[in-house]
């Protein structure tokens, strides 16, 4: 079998199926590439996964109407000066990372989307 290579940064690529759709993934970029045909597969089982579940598609919303344009001034108008720069008030900001204590950041939940459960690795 042939190596396969990512187009996007020439790196090795693995497959992997998941719900009878084969993924092509880049061990370098993680990029995410289908095979001819896996786009329609992939359609298809996300349109099944909601199915199972009884999921019914929303309707679009309507369109809000377009406003019309702003009237322009008829005369010359003098250009105002811009309003001194006030400085922003520097508010607390809190530590970017606080420590685990020896519990994990993130817990396991239940995937939403087929999307979640195809992509989960």
């Amino acid at each position: 079998m042939d190596v396969l290579v990512c187009p996007k940064c020439q790196g090795q690529m693995r497959s992997y199926e998941r719900n009878r759709v084969t993924v092509d993934q880049c061990t370098v970029c993680h990029g995410i590439f289908l095979d001819r045909g896996e786009l329609e597969r992939l359609i298809e089982a996300e349109t099944a996964w909601y199915e199972e579940r009884g999921y019914r598609p929303q309707p679009m919303p309507p369109s809000a109407p377009t406003p019309p344009p702003a009237p322009q001034p008829q005369y010359y108008q003098q250009p105002q000066p811009a309003p001194p720069a006030v400085p922003q008030p520097q508010y607390y900001q809190q530590p970017q990372h606080y420590p685990s204590h020896g519990h994990p950041h993130h817990k396991k939940h239940k995937k939403e989307s087929f999307f979640e459960e195809l992509f989960d690795f």
